[in-house]
């Protein structure tokens, strides 16, 4: 493991560069066009072009059985910051929309063994789809999504993929933290035991993200997780030795979660997360 990461070190540098050259550069060499769903030396194991919102396949609320994250409320008595609510999810000339808004929803939460939380007052409503076991997951593959964020500041729009059998592992194929800046992406994975398990992230230079479509994709095998961003390879991570579960795909439109709340107060209400499909392939 280590040796491969110290491989890795100056062939990620060089990546990084190479991107933001072409990206400020040469940026007709990015193309975000739809992708043909043949791949060479892959079979295509999921399609969703989003010409409706397939109940059978997605779920719109998260793995861990709540439309929130008690996080909050269990470790600082304080509300959640965003409600994952179905009537945030749509479908509009087959792209599928995951909205976010400042509409507040008042919860109570009882825990698993029953205690009683209390009331709480939620902020924000945001959509969030995923599939799960019994709808699809895959160990190893290509994993693409052609998607574009909200133009408001203040979001966290994230395609990555996540196991129900154990957390970690986790790959975030993109997270954009749009408070940042339109023009960055940035791709972490998480793995080992939890809390304080580890994680290593990069960001990396893109076009601007809310004013057109734009494909990213993830490369995962026994070895190496390699990110893709509008057909160019951006980043590549050894894969950790207990990456052995099925992953299920995420997708969701965020608030970003900082504890001043200055990138929350400058979001703009509603906003949209655009997707025009996710696919999956599987290695021959």
């Amino acid at each position: 493991m280590k040796w491969r990461i110290t491989k890795l070190i100056p062939l990620n540098l060089f990546l990084k560069i190479r991107i933001w050259f072409i990206c400020k550069l040469l940026p007709k060499l990015l193309n975000n066009k739809i992708t043909s769903d043949s791949k060479n030396g892959y079979e295509l194991s999921f399609k969703d072009d989003f010409d409706s919102f397939n109940k059978s396949i997605w779920q719109n609320y998260p793995y861990f059985g709540y439309r929130f994250h008690p996080g909050n409320i269990v470790d600082k008595g304080i509300a959640p910051f965003q409600f994952h609510d179905p009537s945030c999810i749509s479908v509009e000339n087959s792209i599928l929309r995951l909205e976010c808004n400042d509409t507040p929803t008042i919860i109570k939460y009882v825990d698993y063994d029953g205690k009683d939380y209390g009331f709480y007052k939620i902020p924000y409503q945001v959509g969030w789809i995923q599939t799960m076991p019994n709808t699809f997951q895959q160990k190893y593959g290509y994993f693409e999504i052609r998607s574009k964020s909200p133009y408001s500041d203040g979001t966290w729009p994230a395609f990555w993929l996540a196991s129900t059998e154990s957390w970690p592992p986790e790959i975030d194929i993109f997270e954009i933290y749009t408070s940042d800046g339109q023009t960055r992406s940035t791709s972490t994975i998480h793995w080992g035991k939890d809390p304080g398990h580890p994680m290593t992230g990069f960001g990396h230079t893109t076009l601007p993200l809310h004013l057109d479509f734009s494909v990213f994709g993830c490369d995962w095998n026994e070895k190496t997780i390699k990110i893709y961003y509008n057909g160019w390879l951006v980043r590549v991570f050894p894969t950790p030795s207990d990456f052995k579960y099925e992953m299920n795909i995420i997708i969701n439109n965020a608030v970003q979660t900082d504890e001043s709340g200055l990138n929350r107060d400058r979001i703009t209400s509603p906003n949209y997360f655009d997707v025009d499909y996710v696919k999956v392939w599987k290695k021959l």
